[in-house]
């Protein structure tokens, strides 16, 4: 992958490497570039599971904020939808089951208001007739609480937004998200490049409250955000000086790796190097594999009420039996609890005459 602009290729693992170059021989793309968006890849992947811990008491995430500058020419989209490709199929399988979610709601939103309406105008004529029996008004209070919530989704991606809409949707839905740019101006000369302290402190994974009239009150806790801007050098160099000089002073360029590679037209791959050919399609698998491990930590979140658990493979399961069975069962439980195996026992009086009788009332309710 020879360059005009040296790329310290070999620091990297065997495995990345192999990626590297299958990639640039797809794409003739400079090596730069082609590690930027391997590197925020992998980052959007893993950034909602992981942390890495620098030296003891010193922990940070693995989010990353990338800028790379390169001509026209470079096949920035084409480097983006190759890398990407996995996490852009979560992205639209995730989209589709929030439609479908979101309608469920929508039926249930209405089908509660209607409850509560009747609700209500039962409590009127109650207060009509002077009647003012706590009772009466049990019910209205217990369908407040059953109000439906709207269903929260992960979103993985973000492309020209403003803060306030990025944030809203990290406190909403998913605290991981990455925000994408392919041409690069619509960040760098839009409104997201003003807020400067904002941008920081996601990168520093730091509690973000939110006070304002449009977007209201709310919170972003903990959050994992990663940045891809790819854009044409005059672009970047023709920052207005009052914004390039603010990102500067607030320390938000010093949390960017920023690159210039060498344009690779004109350059051919060196027949001497060998690399696998399936590394692209590995690489993939590996993605998908680092994002499905998500769930394991957010679920250990509600169930502990803690940040940062560790990510394991557990066996859990429940099992339904009928009472009189409990204690011969329970006899050969362990002593000591097991962090890798998980058995909820469920116990019914009655097992097969209760299970008859409530199939057998499904099926005549048919």
């Amino acid at each position: 992958m020879s360059q005009k602009t040296e790329f310290p290729l070999n620091a990297l693992p065997e495995q990345l490497q192999g990626v590297m170059w299958d990639v640039f021989n797809q794409t003739k793309t400079p090596a730069a570039m082609i590690f930027s968006a391997l590197m925020v890849a992998i980052a959007t992947a893993a950034q909602d599971t992981y942390r890495v811990q620098r030296k003891p008491g010193l922990s940070s995430n693995v989010s990353v904020y990338f800028c790379s500058l390169a001509s026209s020419g470079s096949r920035k989209s084409t480097l983006e939808k190759m890398v990407f490709k996995p996490l852009h199929d979560i992205q639209t399988r995730l989209a589709s089951e929030r439609e479908i979610a979101e309608q469920a709601y929508r039926v249930a939103q209405q089908r509660w208001m209607l409850q509560n309406k009747v609700l209500e105008e039962r409590c009127l004529k109650a207060l009509r007739k002077g009647n003012t029996d706590p009772k009466i008004f049990e019910a209205l209070e217990a369908h407040a609480k059953g109000a439906p919530e709207a269903p929260a989704f992960a979103k993985l991606f973000y492309r020209d937004t403003t803060i306030e809409a990025w944030l809203s949707g990290l406190s909403q839905n998913s605290r991981s998200a990455t925000l994408l740019d392919d041409e690069g101006g619509q960040t760098l000369h839009g409104p997201l490049l003003r807020s400067t302290g904002e941008l920081c402190s996601l990168w520093d994974g730091k509690n973000i409250d939110v006070q304002r009239k449009q977007a209201g009150n709310f919170s972003v806790e903990n959050p994992r955000v990663s940045i891809s801007i790819q854009v044409q050098p005059d672009v970047f160099f023709g920052l207005e000086k009052n914004k390039a000089k603010t990102a500067r002073a607030s320390g938000l360029w010093a949390r960017f790796l920023i690159s210039e590679p060498s344009s690779m037209i004109g350059f051919r791959l060196d027949d001497n190097v060998s690399w696998p050919m399936d590394a692209l399609e590995t690489f993939h698998q590996r993605l998908e594999e680092l994002y499905s491990r998500r769930d394991i930590p957010l679920l250990n979140r509600f169930i502990n009420a803690v940040d940062n658990q560790p990510v394991a493979k557990r066996f859990r399961a429940v099992a339904v039996i009928c009472n009189a069975f409990l204690n011969e069962e329970l006899v050969a439980a362990p002593n000591v609890a097991d962090p890798e195996f998980t058995l909820v026992v469920i116990g019914v009086p009655n097992l097969h005459a209760t299970y008859t009788a409530a199939y057998a009332a499904a099926q005549n309710s048919v």
